[in-house]
């Protein structure tokens, strides 16, 4: 192992996120503009615009202390006894992407494993969406080409629908193999009395990037530069003479997982009073992958990219 190993890079600074966000260009209860606004306010520095079947460039928004992603978010019904919708949000690496991938019904699995395929000829970063809410089957979710995140904390699907998070579901997919990378959003669609609705601001995704401009917020996205939150901060994150150091908000748990029951450690107390760890990685030598999951005494959570052991 090299002497050190930066996860998320020290030299970059942190931007906050929502990468699955809808506006008036479909079914959202505010323009791209309001949204810009909102979010900003809230500590927001990028947003997705992940507009239903459409993919519309708002590229006018973006200036010196926001981005606007261009994105879209595409569906596939699939028949039979367990009837579901399973839906996937693309994140184009140009920012002048234009496209409309209309609704899908379709009664196979493969259908959906085209949409996958259709959003990687179209050269954009797929996400696998609220999979609770889409009610995906162990052989649905298992037949997909693996997209490259999915949604462990979904705002819709936290709290309009009440399923909590994809936390256990995530580790699963990890253990067998897919390489998905974690993502909090917000999903966020409606307003109640003219302001945002319950699922804003629930879940966000934290880039670290060398600058706050589109190529190195998709650079961060590509690297797994990053980490999923719905409350915590990781301040510092790498690996040092076989030593994994933590550097967080105050929490009460800091956990590492890797890819069998063996493989996992953790400093816990009562309350939030960690704010650092030093996690000796003996025994992880056998593991595939480890990922950092914090929880604060609240409950919330933040996930970190799976880092994955190079193999001599």
């Amino acid at each position: 192992m090299k002497d050190r190993i930066e996860l998320l890079p020290k030299d970059r600074s942190f931007y906050k996120a929502n990468l699955h966000c809808h506006s008036t260009v479909s079914d959202g209860a505010f323009t791209p503009e309001e949204l810009k606004s909102m979010y900003m306010a809230k500590g927001y520095s990028v947003i997705a615009f992940t507009d239903h079947e459409i993919c519309v460039p708002h590229t006018e928004l973006t200036d010196d202390n926001f981005v606007a992603l261009t994105g879209v978010e595409i569906a596939f019904g699939v028949g039979g006894k367990n009837k579901t919708s399973v839906h996937l949000c693309g994140i184009a690496r140009d920012p002048e992407k234009t496209m409309e991938i209309p609704n899908e019904e379709s009664d196979c699995a493969e259908a959906i494993a085209s949409g996958v395929v259709r959003l990687r000829k179209e050269n954009c970063i797929s996400t696998l969406n609220h999979p609770l809410w889409s009610a995906l089957s162990a052989e649905t979710l298992q037949s997909l080409p693996s997209p490259d995140h999915m949604e462990v904390a979904n705002g819709f699907e936290m709290i309009v629908d009440g399923y909590g998070t994809a936390d256990a579901l995530y580790e699963m997919e990890l253990r067998r193999g897919r390489r998905f990378r974690p993502l909090a959003t917000d999903d966020s669609h409606r307003s109640a009395d003219g302001s945002a609705g319950p699922e804003y601001f629930r879940g966000w995704t934290v880039l670290c990037a060398q600058k706050l401009c589109y190529d190195s917020v998709i650079e961060a996205l590509e690297k797994g530069h990053f980490y999923a939150s719905t409350g915590p901060e990781i301040r510092g994150l790498w690996i040092e003479n076989n030593v994994l150091y933590v550097e967080t908000s105050p929490v009460c748990g800091i956990y590492v997982h890797g890819t069998e029951y063996r493989h996992r450690k953790a400093v816990t107390e009562r309350h939030n009073t960690l704010c650092r760890a030093e996690i000796p990685l003996t025994g992880f030598e056998t593991s595939d992958y480890l990922f950092v999951r914090l929880v604060d005494e609240n409950g919330k959570t933040a996930w970190s990219c799976p880092y994955y052991f190079e193999k001599v």
